[in-house]
Protein backbone atom coordinates (compact mmCIF):
# COMPACT_ATOMS: atom_id res chain seq x y z
CA UNK A 1 0.00 0.00 0.00
CA UNK A 2 0.81 3.66 -0.58
CA UNK A 3 0.57 6.51 0.71
CA UNK A 4 -2.22 7.52 -0.64
CA UNK A 5 -4.20 4.37 1.15
CA UNK A 6 -3.99 7.25 4.38
CA UNK A 7 -6.54 9.15 3.33
CA UNK A 8 -9.41 7.51 3.40
CA UNK A 9 -9.23 6.94 6.91
CA UNK A 10 -8.68 10.63 8.27
CA UNK A 11 -11.23 11.62 5.42
CA UNK A 12 -13.77 8.87 6.68
CA UNK A 13 -12.70 10.19 10.72
CA UNK A 14 -12.92 14.05 9.54
CA UNK A 15 -16.41 15.03 10.92
CA UNK A 16 -15.84 18.58 8.40
CA UNK A 17 -15.62 16.87 5.58
CA UNK A 18 -17.45 17.39 2.67
CA UNK A 19 -19.95 15.08 1.60
CA UNK A 20 -20.51 13.42 4.79
CA UNK A 21 -23.95 13.70 5.41
CA UNK A 22 -24.28 12.40 1.35
CA UNK A 23 -22.43 9.39 2.73
CA UNK A 24 -24.24 9.17 6.42
CA UNK A 25 -27.80 8.87 4.59
CA UNK A 26 -26.28 5.68 2.14
CA UNK A 27 -25.44 4.07 5.00
CA UNK A 28 -28.95 4.15 6.28
CA UNK A 29 -30.69 4.02 3.03
CA UNK A 30 -31.38 -0.35 4.02
CA UNK A 31 -33.33 1.19 7.30
CA UNK A 32 -35.37 3.08 4.71
CA UNK A 33 -38.50 1.16 5.46
CA UNK A 34 -38.06 1.48 9.28
CA UNK A 35 -37.50 5.03 8.58
CA UNK A 36 -40.46 5.45 6.92
CA UNK A 37 -42.60 3.64 9.11
CA UNK A 38 -41.28 5.77 11.89
CA UNK A 39 -41.98 9.12 10.03
CA UNK A 40 -45.88 7.70 9.33
CA UNK A 41 -46.42 7.35 13.21
CA UNK A 42 -44.59 10.38 13.57
CA UNK A 43 -47.17 12.05 11.66
CA UNK A 44 -49.52 10.75 13.40
CA UNK A 45 -48.76 11.41 16.86
CA UNK A 46 -48.11 15.37 15.80
CA UNK A 47 -51.66 15.52 14.33
CA UNK A 48 -53.12 13.98 17.44
CA UNK A 49 -50.75 16.45 19.65
CA UNK A 50 -52.41 19.17 17.79
CA UNK A 51 -55.92 17.35 18.43
CA UNK A 52 -55.13 17.65 22.04
CA UNK A 53 -56.28 21.34 22.78
CA UNK A 54 -59.55 21.30 20.41
CA UNK A 55 -60.48 18.29 22.99
CA UNK A 56 -59.60 20.92 25.97
CA UNK A 57 -61.74 23.49 24.05
CA UNK A 58 -65.04 20.95 24.08
CA UNK A 59 -64.84 20.29 27.42
CA UNK A 60 -64.25 23.63 28.86
CA UNK A 61 -66.35 25.18 26.94
CA UNK A 62 -69.62 22.56 27.14
CA UNK A 63 -68.98 23.28 31.57
CA UNK A 64 -68.72 26.85 31.09
CA UNK A 65 -71.79 26.80 28.50
CA UNK A 66 -73.69 24.59 30.43
CA UNK A 67 -74.14 22.14 27.93
CA UNK A 68 -75.69 18.37 28.92
CA UNK A 69 -73.20 16.17 30.40
CA UNK A 70 -73.46 13.65 27.45
CA UNK A 71 -71.29 16.22 25.41
CA UNK A 72 -68.53 16.97 28.02
CA UNK A 73 -68.62 13.00 28.78
CA UNK A 74 -68.10 12.30 24.87
CA UNK A 75 -65.23 14.91 24.43
CA UNK A 76 -63.58 13.57 27.69
CA UNK A 77 -63.72 10.22 26.01
CA UNK A 78 -62.25 11.74 22.49
CA UNK A 79 -59.36 13.40 24.99
CA UNK A 80 -58.35 9.62 26.26
CA UNK A 81 -58.10 8.01 23.08
CA UNK A 82 -56.18 11.08 21.66
CA UNK A 83 -53.67 10.02 24.41
CA UNK A 84 -53.67 6.48 23.96
CA UNK A 85 -52.83 6.94 19.74
CA UNK A 86 -50.79 9.83 20.52
CA UNK A 87 -48.83 7.62 23.47
CA UNK A 88 -48.71 4.37 20.79
CA UNK A 89 -47.75 6.58 17.80
CA UNK A 90 -44.91 7.57 19.72
CA UNK A 91 -43.71 4.41 21.28
CA UNK A 92 -43.78 3.04 17.22
CA UNK A 93 -41.93 6.07 15.99
CA UNK A 94 -39.26 6.19 19.16
CA UNK A 95 -39.06 2.23 18.39
CA UNK A 96 -38.41 2.43 14.53
CA UNK A 97 -35.80 5.36 14.75
CA UNK A 98 -33.87 3.82 17.59
CA UNK A 99 -33.14 0.45 15.60
CA UNK A 100 -32.30 2.55 12.40
CA UNK A 101 -30.08 4.36 14.12
CA UNK A 102 -28.50 1.33 15.94
CA UNK A 103 -28.28 -0.83 12.37
CA UNK A 104 -27.00 2.37 10.98
CA UNK A 105 -24.07 3.28 13.12
CA UNK A 106 -23.49 -0.80 13.45
CA UNK A 107 -22.22 -0.44 9.76
CA UNK A 108 -20.14 2.67 10.01
CA UNK A 109 -18.27 1.34 12.63
CA UNK A 110 -17.36 -1.83 10.93
CA UNK A 111 -16.71 0.32 7.57
CA UNK A 112 -14.43 2.25 9.71
CA UNK A 113 -12.64 -0.69 11.22
CA UNK A 114 -11.97 -2.19 7.81
CA UNK A 115 -10.63 1.15 6.50
CA UNK A 116 -8.09 1.75 9.79
CA UNK A 117 -7.07 -1.91 9.54
CA UNK A 118 -6.19 -0.89 5.73
CA UNK A 119 -4.03 1.70 6.56
CA UNK A 120 -0.29 1.68 5.75
CA UNK A 121 2.10 1.74 9.16
CA UNK A 122 2.46 4.85 8.74
CA UNK A 123 -0.71 5.79 9.94
CA UNK A 124 -0.49 4.50 13.30
CA UNK A 125 2.59 5.88 13.80
CA UNK A 126 1.00 9.73 13.27
CA UNK A 127 -2.46 8.02 14.56
CA UNK A 128 -2.59 6.67 18.45
CA UNK A 129 -4.39 3.36 19.64
CA UNK A 130 -6.80 5.92 22.12
CA UNK A 131 -7.51 8.39 19.39
CA UNK A 132 -8.42 5.60 16.48
CA UNK A 133 -10.56 3.61 19.62
CA UNK A 134 -12.14 6.84 20.62
CA UNK A 135 -13.12 7.89 16.83
CA UNK A 136 -14.82 3.78 16.93
CA UNK A 137 -16.67 4.48 20.01
CA UNK A 138 -17.72 7.88 20.84
CA UNK A 139 -17.99 9.81 17.68
CA UNK A 140 -19.93 7.23 16.12
CA UNK A 141 -22.34 7.28 19.16
CA UNK A 142 -22.94 10.76 18.20
CA UNK A 143 -24.27 10.20 14.65
CA UNK A 144 -25.91 7.50 16.52
CA UNK A 145 -27.68 10.09 18.16
CA UNK A 146 -28.29 12.08 15.30
CA UNK A 147 -30.15 9.27 13.07
CA UNK A 148 -32.45 8.81 16.06
CA UNK A 149 -33.60 10.95 18.89
CA UNK A 150 -32.03 14.26 16.66
CA UNK A 151 -33.98 12.86 13.20
CA UNK A 152 -36.91 12.06 14.66
CA UNK A 153 -37.30 14.77 17.52
CA UNK A 154 -36.68 17.46 14.31
CA UNK A 155 -39.09 15.79 11.60
CA UNK A 156 -41.67 15.81 15.19
CA UNK A 157 -41.10 19.48 15.37
CA UNK A 158 -41.04 20.17 11.77
CA UNK A 159 -44.66 18.35 11.36
CA UNK A 160 -46.05 20.30 14.69
CA UNK A 161 -44.70 23.84 13.35
CA UNK A 162 -46.70 22.86 9.89
CA UNK A 163 -49.83 22.28 11.66
CA UNK A 164 -50.03 24.63 14.27
CA UNK A 165 -48.98 27.35 11.60
CA UNK A 166 -52.44 26.14 9.52
CA UNK A 167 -54.36 25.88 13.06
CA UNK A 168 -53.45 29.64 13.87
CA UNK A 169 -54.17 30.79 10.02
CA UNK A 170 -57.40 29.24 10.14
CA UNK A 171 -58.37 30.95 13.97
CA UNK A 172 -56.26 34.24 13.12
CA UNK A 173 -54.71 34.99 10.01
CA UNK A 174 -53.62 38.90 11.73
CA UNK A 175 -51.68 36.32 14.51
CA UNK A 176 -50.06 34.14 11.89
CA UNK A 177 -48.73 37.11 9.81
CA UNK A 178 -47.39 38.51 13.52
CA UNK A 179 -45.59 35.70 13.90
CA UNK A 180 -43.92 34.95 10.45
CA UNK A 181 -42.82 38.35 10.89
CA UNK A 182 -40.27 37.20 14.00
CA UNK A 183 -38.72 34.23 12.03
CA UNK A 184 -36.30 35.75 9.76
CA UNK A 185 -34.57 36.96 12.69
CA UNK A 186 -35.15 33.50 14.34
CA UNK A 187 -33.24 32.04 11.60
CA UNK A 188 -30.56 34.09 10.88
CA UNK A 189 -29.29 33.62 14.92
CA UNK A 190 -30.08 30.37 14.50
CA UNK A 191 -28.01 29.89 11.58
CA UNK A 192 -24.97 31.69 13.23
CA UNK A 193 -25.61 29.59 16.85
CA UNK A 194 -25.45 26.78 15.43
CA UNK A 195 -22.14 27.41 13.26
CA UNK A 196 -21.03 28.14 16.89
CA UNK A 197 -22.42 25.19 18.29
CA UNK A 198 -20.94 22.47 15.26
CA UNK A 199 -17.48 24.29 16.44
CA UNK A 200 -17.77 23.48 19.83
CA UNK A 201 -18.95 20.13 19.29
CA UNK A 202 -15.98 19.31 17.21
CA UNK A 203 -13.20 20.75 19.15
CA UNK A 204 -15.01 18.62 22.13
CA UNK A 205 -14.69 15.41 19.97
CA UNK A 206 -10.57 16.00 19.79
CA UNK A 207 -10.12 16.75 22.85
CA UNK A 208 -12.35 13.75 23.77
CA UNK A 209 -9.80 11.25 21.52
CA UNK A 210 -7.32 13.41 23.00
CA UNK A 211 -7.69 12.50 26.37
CA UNK A 212 -9.00 8.64 25.82
CA UNK A 213 -5.55 8.31 23.72
CA UNK A 214 -3.54 9.67 26.55
CA UNK A 215 -5.69 7.59 28.94
CA UNK A 216 -5.00 4.31 26.93
CA UNK A 217 -1.48 5.03 26.08
CA UNK A 218 -0.72 5.24 30.03
CA UNK A 219 -2.58 2.32 31.25
CA UNK A 220 -1.29 0.09 28.32
CA UNK A 221 2.11 1.17 29.21
CA UNK A 222 1.53 1.02 33.37
CA UNK A 223 4.17 -1.92 33.70
CA UNK A 224 6.78 -0.09 31.87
Amino acid sequence: MNGEESKPADHAMNPSSRGRFGRFVALARPELGLLLVGTFFLAIGSATGLATPQAIRLIIDGVTSGADRARVDRAALLMFAIFVVQGAAFAVRYTCFTIAGDRTVTRLRKDLFSRILAQEIAFFDARKTGELTSRLGTDTSVLQSAVSVNLSMALRHIATIAGGLVLLAFTSPVLTALMLAVVPAVAIGARFYGRRVRAMSRDVQDALAAANEVAEESIAAIRT
